[in-house]
């Protein structure tokens, strides 16, 4: 996935539900001790795009407050940590 975005903003050239579904993926991975490091710069600055879509923002950013109520590790949103 990092060499597909070195020359893309998103997973199919435009937003897609493609990028939605992977955001989440890692998301969940990045949970779960597989986060994504500098190593993959193009996933990293992916991951910054993404966490700043409004709507992508307003969902994550619940889900993370509600992980955090209940005591769950919470990764770092793509250079938020809201």
């Amino acid at each position: 996935m990092n060499q597909l975005l070195q020359n893309r903003e998103y997973l199919a050239d435009q937003f897609s539900y493609a990028d939605v579904a992977f955001y989440m993926a890692q998301f969940f991975a990045a949970r779960h001790t597989v986060p994504m490091t500098a190593e993959q710069s193009n996933l990293v600055a992916w991951r910054g795009r993404m966490i700043g879509r409004p709507a992508v923002r307003t969902v994550v950013t619940a889900m993370a407050g509600y992980l955090r109520s209940e005591g769950r590790a919470v990764p770092e949103l793509g250079g938020r940590t809201e």
